[in-house]
């Protein structure tokens, strides 16, 4: 009986000792084969040989196959500190893919940034953009960016633009310093449109741009005895009071006009010094920023408008874009603008337009040409 027993219990501890030997012989087996045939058997023996040498043959059986690291290995651009990157860089079939992936890895460009050159740009974009020192990727994505400008872009120093606006800038040439465009009458009051929504901050109005003779602001309210925009007033204030702080004293002497009152003027200034002349300096119906409610003339310490000797004409040239307002009509820019310079007149376009048209030292005629517009 107790011999029947031992017989049992022997061959149960056999019964557990074939079971691990088992176990053991498949788990041995796994991992010959695994070393043998990595991935499935899809890498070439060539491949598996580097990645054996560089000690990276368990790493790469943990993870799925690439055929980035194996186009490289093949084409002799592998390195050993980009391993891991090789498998976030999508694959593309194409001659000198691996190359392109060795050199822009090398100049330590993201594998995500690598995966949209790849994806969205040439290869003759991808050779031009490996000749270059590094830079944001995401450039590309702007409308209109030219990689033929990029030093001009970086050179383009700005506190207040976003990058998609300094392109905007640059290739419209405001970065280079060009001569005064001269006065020609003939570029004016030609292909005439409606002012887009008078009722914004940002319309822009002039030779090119009418209002309605019907159009009203509708929020017109009484500061200093004259009507204007509600949204200037507390502007005007502030900037009024800090002029004060500077020593200088503000005031207004014209704002909103009608349409009406603009004909009037007009057409008298016209038969006081004829059209050519009046057209200079004053706006035919329906073209001027003073119908808009935003635009207003300032006068000093003697009631009078301000003239570019004022004593207070410089502190408003380099304060006015810190309350919204711009010079409208600035010296120089006549051709531009189509008016004489007019330092008394001011126009409220709000503080974030305003800092950039002054940054920019270009005209709001420009300025909205180029950044609003399309808006």
């Amino acid at each position: 009986m107790k011999k029947e027993k031992r017989n049992k219990k022997l061959k149960i501890l056999i019964g557990i000792f074939s079971v691990i030997l088992i176990i053991c012989c498949v788990l041995l087996f796994i991992e010959i084969f695994s070393k043998a045939s990595p991935i499935k058997g899809k890498y070439s023996k060539e491949v598996i040989t580097v990645l054996d040498n560089n000690n990276l043959l368990d790493k790469a059986n943990k993870l799925d196959y690439s055929p980035t690291l194996e186009i490289m290995i093949k084409d002799d651009y592998f390195n050993k500190k980009h391993f891991d990157d090789y498998y976030l860089v999508d694959y593309h079939e194409y001659e000198g893919f691996s190359k392109h992936v060795s050199q822009l890895l090398e100049k330590e460009y993201e594998p995500e940034k690598i995966n949209y050159l790849m994806s969205n740009q040439t290869k003759e974009l991808i050779n031009k953009i490996i000749t270059l020192d590094k830079f944001e990727i995401d450039y590309l994505k702007i409308k209109d960016f030219d990689l033929d400008k990029l030093a001009r872009y970086k050179e383009f120093n700005s506190y207040v633009l976003s990058f998609e606006e300094i392109v905007k800038a640059v290739n419209h040439d405001i970065d280079i310093k060009k001569d005064e465009v001269p006065y020609d009458s003939a570029n004016f009051y030609i292909n005439i449109k409606p002012a887009i929504d008078p009722h914004s901050d940002i319309t822009l109005v002039n030779k090119a741009y009418v209002l309605d003779k019907s159009f009203v602001p509708n929020d017109l309210v009484n500061f200093e005895s004259k009507s204007i925009s509600k949204r200037v007033v507390e502007p005007l204030k502030e900037m009024f009071e800090y002029a004060k702080e500077a020593g200088y004293h503000l005031c207004t002497i014209s704002s909103y006009r009608s349409y009406n009152t603009q004909t009037s003027l007009f057409y008298g200034y016209i038969k006081r010094d004829g059209r050519a002349h009046a057209e200079r300096y004053s706006a035919k119906p329906g073209h001027s920023e003073h119908q808009l409610g935003l635009a207003t003339d300032l006068c000093t310490t003697n009631g009078k408008r301000i003239t570019v000797d004022s004593p207070v004409y410089p502190w408003l040239e380099n304060n006015a874009h810190k309350f919204g307002f711009i010079i409208r009509f600035p010296k120089g820019k006549t051709g531009i603008t189509g008016y004489n310079f007019e330092p008394w007149h001011v126009r409220y376009i709000g503080k974030e337009h305003a800092t950039k048209v002054k940054e920019l030292d270009i005209t709001y005629d420009e300025y909205y040409e180029i950044f609003l517009k399309e808006r």
